[in-house]
């Protein structure tokens, strides 16, 4: 079967919580579904300022949404798009033309488990790097600890020295020093 690749990005408003950003995704999918579609790729950019503003909103959640379909399946989901008050701006874009669905959803499958790889390494590294970071502050913290310590015992042996009388302080003498 041969349908063609779709790309829709759509901005949702900034003030959605999460729970209600999962409902529109499900919403959206469930119409792609309906029309018999194949949603390849569903991916959050996260909230972004906008480049003007859109209903009164300087920020927007970015949503792009890859899948596969035929050309009568997006006069009703953009149609859709238009009645769900969360989503402000919308656009489609045909990817390609003429795609084996089989063929598509494998390579989309190995692009995902490649994708899912490289972000487990960026977690590792990003831990990695904050353990670095908590070992290094604590070796600050313990360089500054030692260097208190040391400035109170010179302060200490000071304090000592001020207040010990002269009759007990010894003055070294130079044995090359003749007596006479």
């Amino acid at each position: 079967m041969l349908l063609r690749e779709y790309e829709t990005i759509y901005i949702l408003r900034p003030d959605l919580a999460d729970e209600e950003e999962a409902k529109v995704g499900e919403k959206i999918s469930a119409v792609l579904d309906r029309e018999g579609a194949k949603i390849l790729k569903h991916s959050v950019w996260g909230k972004k300022k906008l480049a003007y503003e859109i209903n009164k909103q300087p920020k927007g959640i970015y949503v792009s949404l890859k899948y596969l379909s035929e050309p009568v399946t997006i006069k009703e989901f953009e149609r859709n798009l238009k009645i769900f008050d969360p989503v402000l701006k919308y656009q489609t874009i045909m990817i390609s033309d003429r795609v084996d669905v089989e063929k598509r959803m494998e390579e989309q499958a190995a692009e995902n488990r490649v994708e899912e790889a490289i972000e487990a390494k960026r977690r590792e590294e990003r831990a990695a790097r904050a353990a670095a970071e908590e070992i290094a502050s604590a070796a600050r913290t313990a360089e500054k600890e030692r260097a208190a310590s040391e400035s109170s015992a010179e302060n200490a042996v000071k304090e000592v020295a001020s207040t010990t009388p002269d009759s007990v302080k010894t003055v070294p003498t130079d044995p090359h020093t003749e007596e006479e």
